[in-house]
């Protein structure tokens, strides 16, 4: 597996439990697919200093919290067929 993909830019909305809307900053240089000014993403893990790593689902209003208007890395592993990225993400 070569180097994934990744995303950068600011948390918009927190849909549910794992998942948010990101208003896409910035994209790697190297990225292999194109992404979409706003782009849906599915946590698979969450990362940022404050916290080591939390896997699975979270609640809503800890993720709001913990996301909102927050700039985060998307460090990508496919997109879903609804459209959605499944994705690592750390806060920035």
């Amino acid at each position: 597996m070569g180097q994934r993909d990744f995303i950068i830019g600011n948390v918009t909305n927190v849909v549910d439990k794992d998942t948010f809307r990101i208003a896409v900053t910035r994209v790697g240089r190297n990225n292999r697919d194109h992404y979409n000014a706003e782009e849906e993403i599915v946590i698979s893990t969450l990362k940022s200093s404050e916290i080591v790593q939390l896997i699975g689902e979270h609640p809503k209003p800890l993720l709001e919290k913990m996301l909102m208007n927050r700039e985060v890395m998307c460090l990508i592993f496919t997109r879903e067929a609804k459209g959605q990225i499944k994705a690592d993400v750390f806060i920035v």
